[in-house]
């Protein structure tokens, strides 16, 4: 293939200039791209087929290919080793999990096969093999501690006495019921270790994680758009004023162009991994509510029916196994985010302070007067930014990029400024950079709409930035599969996570504390209440009559001795008796009362008698 051979001629100078060429992520693709564009370039598009490459194509692609300065080739490896890593990282985890649900069917086939569960030794083994179902479904080596947690919870969701009634059923509802059993095992493990501290938590992994990597991903993007603005206003500057600045300006538009790129990629990858990390906060509340439930419904009993709390036990299950795939998940984006930091590593900007310098002190030109039309019946019509929320179904084409601006100023690649609205053109809206360039947009749309294909000749790695892949695939190799921006979407990505919005007072206000076992049913409350009243006529109560008298063993019930005289003296006293005696035991109270005269009444009195 002229590919591998190509890629051999460009690694070879690679070596022989002292480069490294794993540094350079050459590839067939990559060859292939730049072969098919030249070609078209020389051909003018009239053929773009490698098989109808000449000599002088391969040399030139060779040679731009081993070109370490060359910023184009430069954003061309990036958006190929980048898909390559996508490709990768996705088969890596389609894998993974191809694997284990072989695993599972393989176990799941042993299980419902079993038969004569009566024996004892048959019952063992549909233990060990559940058990060893379970260890599958586990994302992560379980040691010993671990095991009997396992062990224990399964005794707890399937004991020995529902074995009867398992191998009684049908084989869809034992195959329900195996499949089942891991959410079951899981939430019963989460309810009896939930204070333990050495319990694995993938919730607090998770929410580390995600903000780790969210936290990196924000300060990575502000530092881009800051540089990023640093290129407009010199490259602005220097439009205004040519032969200003001492940088090269096609070196200056390359460099955008990778950076812009680069941006790019890190909105889609903060735009993924914000909107699962907002699922992972959302069944993280879930989490909290079920497992607040199913404490209040338990509670200090120590026999509770299964139909009450196993749909809960299950619930727990099933969000404790989504936080472990969020965690796999924030994993895999933080391998694609480090990818991308070796481009940022391998990138040298040519932007000089002094030009920064310069062009910061540079005054802005003035607005022009927008004279578009806005009727929507025209062809082509223009809507402000403050119509935008009142048009529905608004997608950008180009990727929300100024193409006018790119084919006016030899490749110069800016994103859109929406404070300036979009144009309507034939039911496809275009977004722009300047005022200037939407003026000569609506002057002569068809020009730039089909100036696209001469200008991804020169630039193919355009391509892929602005989304023409579908629409010029014979110059795109692999085709790419890119969804079309919105203003409110391109918006959010680039907003933080909160957002200051004014509201009223809300009409009704959600409590934070659920009370659980509220019912609004009249009539089980009308049952309850004569359920306690019933209860109260039936109060446990003892007394003594002369029938229990004689039924008890009362030595000094009847035995009672009487008080000893001689000679007028008491000799000995006597004893009382068993029966109950009842006296005060509150301290007496003393009043004074002031009467007529001055004069003073002192009572004092028990509680009997305070009254």
């Amino acid at each position: 293939m002229k590919e591998v051979e190509l890629i051999a001629q460009a690694s070879e100078e690679l070596e022989r200039q002292g480069f490294v060429q794993e540094d350079f992520y050459l590839s067939e693709p990559l060859a292939k791209a730049f072969l098919k564009a030249q070609v078209c370039r020389r051909t003018n598009r009239d053929s773009c087929n490698v098989s109808s490459a000449t000599e002088e194509d391969e040399k030139c692609v060779v040679s731009r290919l081993s070109s370490a300065k060359d910023m184009g080739v430069f954003t061309m490896r990036l958006q190929y080793s980048l898909e390559n890593t996508l490709i990768q990282v996705k088969q890596l985890a389609d894998n993974a999990k191809e694997n284990k649900r072989q695993k599972h069917a393989t176990i799941l086939r042993e299980i419902l096969e079993m038969q004569d569960l009566k024996k004892e030794k048959n019952r063992l083994a549909l233990y060990k093999l559940i058990f060893k179902l379970l260890l599958v479904e586990e994302d992560q080596e379980v040691d010993r501690i671990g095991e009997r947690s396992i062990a224990t919870a399964l005794q707890s969701a399937l004991a020995e006495d529902d074995i009867p009634s398992y191998e009684r059923s049908s084989l869809d509802i034992r195959k329900q019921t195996i499949e089942r059993l891991p959410f079951l095992v899981l939430g019963v493990r989460l309810y009896t270790q939930r204070d333990n501290a050495q319990f694995e938590n993938s919730r607090d992994v998770c929410f580390e994680e995600f903000e780790a990597l969210l936290k990196d991903l924000e300060q990575e993007i502000s530092f881009e758009k800051k540089r990023m603005k640093n290129y407009k206003q010199v490259l602005d500057f220097e439009f205004c004023n040519p032969g200003s600045i001492s940088s090269s300006i096609k070196e200056l538009h390359d460099e955008l162009t990778n950076r812009q790129q680069y941006f790019t990629y890190l909105l889609q990858l903060q735009d993924r991994t914000q909107k699962e990390f907002e699922c992972v906060e959302s069944l993280s509340e879930k989490y909290d509510r079920s497992m607040k439930k199913l404490t209040l419904t338990i509670g200090n009993q120590m026999s509770i029916p299964k139909e009450q709390v196993f749909p809960m036990f299950f619930a727990l299950g099933e969000f404790w196994t989504s936080f472990r795939q969020s965690v796999a998940f924030c994993q895999r984006q933080l391998q694609i985010f480090n990818h991308l930091l070796v481009f940022k590593n391998h990138f040298n900007s040519s932007l000089c302070k002094s030009d920064v310098q310069l062009a910061s002190e540079h005054s802005s030109p003035a607005s022009l007067q927008i004279t578009i039309p806005q009727d929507n019946c025209e062809e082509l019509y223009y809507i402000p930014s403050q119509q935008l929320d009142k048009t529905e179904n608004i997608v950008l084409e180009w990727q929300a990029f100024c193409i006018p601006t790119c084919l006016d100023r030899n490749g110069l690649v800016l994103r859109s400024d929406f404070s300036l609205g979009v144009i309507c053109n034939r039911g496809l809206y275009y977004s722009f950079a300047t005022q200037s360039a939407m003026i000569n947009f609506s002057k002569n749309p068809e020009y730039y709409i089909n100036g696209l294909d001469t200008l991804v000749v020169e630039y193919p790695y355009l391509v892929s930035l602005f989304g023409l892949s579908g629409q010029l695939s014979g110059l795109s190799f692999p085709t790419r599969v890119v969804e079309k921006p919105t203003p409110y979407t391109l918006q959010s990505r680039q907003s933080s996570k909160t957002a200051s919005v004014g509201i009223n007072t809300p009409t009704h206000i959600v409590e934070k504390y659920i009370d659980y076992d509220y019912r609004w049913n009249e009539w089980d409350m009308r049952r309850d209440a004569l359920k306690w009243t019933n209860l109260q006529r039936k109060k446990t109560h003892s007394s003594q009559t002369e029938v229990s008298h004689f039924r008890r063993d009362a030595e000094t019930q009847d035995n009672v001795k009487l008080p000893i005289m001689e000679d007028g003296k008491l000799v000995m006293p006597g004893t009382g008796s068993q029966t109950m005696r009842e006296t005060g035991t509150r301290m007496p109270k003393t009043k004074r009362y002031f009467g007529h005269k001055a004069t003073i009444t002192t009572l004092t009195l028990d509680w009997d008698n305070e009254k």
